[in-house]
């Protein structure tokens, strides 16, 4: 029966690594990213729009990050499409094999 767990691992593992679903963020030049090209995604966090003459903000919006493995940082929009894909890259990686 180990040898039934393995198998079922290594198809499990090569579905997720090798077939990825692969998700085109908006107002970014970056190309389709899988769950298997980030380490994770955060949403709910603001920055300024502008800021007046004294230095205080004007407003804000609300923004993703993406965080890849070398460490790289991309901040995008949270338009309506953008915290749909960041939602389904996030149930993508909690589905993520164990090693």
């Amino acid at each position: 029966m180990k040898w039934l767990k393995i198998i079922l691992f290594k198809i499990k593992y090569f579905s997720w690594k090798v077939m990825p679903k692969d998700y085109q963020f908006e107002e970014t030049n970056l190309g389709p990213i899988s769950a298997s090209d980030i380490t994770t995604v955060i949403t709910g966090t603001f920055r300024a729009k502008g800021f007046d003459d004294v230095g205080r903000p004007t407003g804000y919006e609300e923004i993703v990050h993406i965080i890849f493995p070398n460490g790289a940082v991309e901040e995008l929009p949270a338009l309506e499409i953008n915290l749909k894909y960041a939602a389904a890259l996030k149930q993508d990686l909690l589905n993520r094999p164990k090693v």
